[in-house]
């Protein structure tokens, strides 16, 4: 064999490799994206509040006894849920229907068992997810539109909605009616197959109850007086701020940094 052939031979070997390396990567990465986050499917035609299950719309399976609190020290007892859907938190009521609980007057927390939600005029409903001396992790849930390309797919989702009564626009590779809102979209059949990702955002509140989204510039301005040793944590740290166990755990060390000062 010339060494022309050989070099072809080895060539074509190692580019089978490569290409070989490059589809099990790919695979890999749909897999950890499908273990991390759940997808939800609406076809052409159907109804997306009809065909989505309660799994899908709601924090708990059923609605259960819970309490709300008014910023008016008022409170309220009722069979409560949160909507992921619309980013609101709902009640049954008398009549047995499901009605959303409205900002007048302002709702300061809600409970349901023993989850509680701190309400943030811009953030909606957070649920509290660890709660130390001198701060606190919550997340807000929701059912997002997302882009079937990212997914692998063929078709296209641009944009998405954001939290319900935000007026965020309707993404616009979807072919209906510009005037609709949130609520009315979803209630009207899909134009186009729709796909929604179940994802959640984090926030960390500081000793002066004041929410700031989880990312590193939020750490060091919460915790200002020990930047240094929060960032040598990081660096030491690899900190995925998209996942609570990692989150809880860096703040778990940073409420212990004013204690061991003796602040």
């Amino acid at each position: 064999m010339t060494n022309s052939a050989n070099w072809f031979k080895n060539a074509w070997f190692k580019w089978q490799l490569l290409l070989i390396g490059c589809l099990v990567t790919g695979l890999w990465q749909n897999i950890v994206l499908a273990q991390s986050t759940k997808f939800f499917r609406v076809e052409t035609g159907e109804v997306p509040v009809h065909v989505l299950s309660k799994e899908a719309r709601y924090r708990f399976t059923d609605f259960q006894h819970g309490k709300v609190t008014f910023y008016n020290n008022r409170t309220a007892t009722a069979k409560l849920n949160y909507n992921r859907l619309y980013q609101e938190m709902q009640f049954i009521d008398r009549k047995q229907d499901t009605l959303s609980i409205v900002d007048n007057p302002p709702v300061k927390e809600v409970l349901i068992n023993e989850v509680r939600f701190d309400f943030h005029p811009e953030y909606g409903y957070l649920e509290e997810i660890a709660d130390f001396e001198n701060c606190k992790l919550a997340g807000s849930h929701r059912l997002q539109l997302v882009r079937d390309e990212d997914l692998g797919s063929s078709s296209s989702i641009d944009g998405f909605f954001g939290r319900s009564g935000a007026g965020n626009p309707i993404p616009p590779s979807l072919n209906i009616n510009r005037a609709l809102t949130e609520r009315e979209f979803y209630r009207k059949p899909a134009s186009q197959p729709l796909t929604l990702a179940s994802l959640t955002t984090y926030y960390l509140m500081d000793f002066n109850q004041r929410w700031y989204l989880a990312q590193k510039s939020s750490l060091k301005r919460v915790f200002s007086d020990h930047r240094e040793s929060v960032e040598q944590f990081l660096e030491e740290n690899k900190v995925n701020f998209n996942d609570a166990q990692d989150l809880t755990e860096l703040l778990r060390f940073c409420s212990q940094l004013g204690r061991e000062a003796g602040e």
